[in-house]
């Protein structure tokens, strides 16, 4: 009996790391309403929701992040996530989420870049209303733990003295 027992833990350890739900986990944080509406076409969101998800694609591993806001998107905003993937002090990637002018042609996306170079990768932005969500592929990230993240949205033309982080304080979600 003893010796099945010992087979039973021996091969969960050598399955465990191939199922992807293993190691998948999503977290979600709450953000004050503490950046005032002024309007207009450009004013960069109130964040309210930051949510982190790392999970199975297709064929590899995926990290989805996805903000809320307390008012409707603007027809240009952007939002800046910092992400911790080895458990530093400072963060290792910067991803970048973006809507321009549709008149303009520019494109509405978002990318992400290892702090200190220019090593720009893409991936799949969804926006709509009240939320965006960026879709990355984690094999160009490599994380050696689960991934912390901050998030804040810049300065708006119109509103100067109000940046938005979240979470407030500048700490890490973990």
């Amino acid at each position: 009996m003893r010796h099945v027992v010992i087979g039973l833990l021996v091969s969960s350890l050598v399955v465990a790391p191939g199922v992807a739900h293993a190691l998948d986990y999503r977290d979600g944080f709450r953000d004050p309403d503490d950046r005032p509406a002024t309007g207009g076409a450009w004013n960069d969101p109130d964040i309210r929701y930051t949510a982190r998800k790392v999970h199975r694609g297709d064929d590899h591993r995926r990290l989805t992040l996805t903000f809320w806001t307390y008012d409707p998107l603007p027809d240009w905003w952007t939002v800046i996530f910092k992400l911790d993937t080895r458990g530093g002090p400072l963060a290792d990637y910067r991803l970048v989420m973006y809507d321009s002018d549709p008149s303009t042609g520019d494109p509405n996306d978002c990318w992400y870049v290892p702090v200190g170079t220019t090593q720009v990768r893409y991936g799949a932005l969804r926006s709509h209303d009240l939320m965006a969500t960026c879709r990355i592929a984690l094999r160009f990230v490599h994380p050696t733990k689960q991934i912390r993240w901050k998030a804040w949205s810049p300065v708006g033309m119109y509103d100067p003295d109000h940046i938005d982080f979240a979470p407030n304080g500048r700490g890490w979600y973990v």
